[in-house]
């Protein structure tokens, strides 16, 4: 049996995610920069159950193919994963100038 959660996600069931930054701005500037996104993802999946059937990452957004273990996975997995990236990217920037 598959659970629907109150976001309409249902447990076990494919979901296509893309997601973009503001005015088509890029988000990777470097291959570092994609693996720590990577590394983030991959950690709040393994921490939320959701399995990543496939990605891509293009500089200015990113595709996934997830399934959702649990009601709240795709929701938590890519909250925390893309705030622990922005909080990654924020401090290279200022680094750099």
């Amino acid at each position: 049996m598959h659970a629907k959660n109150s976001k309409g996600s249902t447990t076990g069931y494919p979901y296509h995610i893309t997601q973009r930054r503001n005015y088509k701005q890029k988000i990777f500037v470097d291959d570092a920069g994609r693996e720590k996104y990577l590394a983030f993802i991959e950690g709040e999946s393994k921490r939320y159950s959701l399995k990543i059937s496939a990605y891509c990452l293009i500089p200015n957004h990113v595709h996934f193919i997830v399934v959702p273990e649990n009601d709240d996975s795709m929701r938590n997995v890519f909250k925390y994963a893309n705030m622990k990236y922005s909080q990654y990217y924020n401090k290279k920037r200022v680094i750099l100038k």
